[in-house]
């Protein structure tokens, strides 16, 4: 191999190595921004006083003025109140509507669910199976359990998040 050839490939090895520590750097660069931002936004948090712990009790009272209220709610009154609990629990324990659904969804899912669970053994499941003919036999007892609290759920968890966007409008 001819001297020209050998100092051509080892100007590419060297070019090469130039381009990977060129990538790297960039990469490095980018880490070095995404850390910033993340910086940034610690410190905007901890400037409006706002921590994790707070939000995290924030949406326990939530969950649990959801839970609390629901059950009076609809010992006295119909079973749709719950939306109205939502709503009212949603514009005052306001967070993100994302987590305003999570945690209306939550509350009213195990609220439902327990207490159709608990209807059910009591009464050793003739009403879930007496549903489950209804509907074809297809779906279980178990099921329709489940089924319930997804509908309560659902119900509280878009009121939540209603109540929520309300507040924010209002407050524009």
């Amino acid at each position: 191999m001819s001297d020209k050839l050998k100092n051509k490939l080892k100007f590419t090895e060297v070019q090469n190595q130039i381009d990977n520590l060129k990538n790297i750097d960039h990469e490095f660069g980018n880490i070095k921004d995404k850390a910033f931002d993340i910086d940034a936004h610690k410190a905007k948090v901890q400037a409006a006083g706002v921590t994790v712990k707070d939000k995290l009790l924030t949406n326990l009272k939530g969950s649990l003025a959801i839970a609390l209220l629901g059950i009076l709610a609809q010992i006295l009154f119909p079973w749709w109140t719950i939306a109205i609990v939502g709503a009212w629990v949603g514009y005052w324990f306001a967070d993100t509507p994302s987590r305003s659904f999570l945690y209306g969804f939550i509350s009213m899912f195990l609220v439902w669910s327990i207490y159709a669970g608990y209807q059910s053994a009591a009464n050793e499941g003739i009403v879930a199976n007496a549903i489950s003919g209804l509907l074809g036999g297809k779906v279980s007892g178990t099921q329709l359990i489940y089924v319930t609290g997804l509908i309560g759920g659902l119900v509280t968890g878009l009121a939540t998040m209603t109540g929520t966007q309300l507040r924010s409008v209002l407050n524009k």
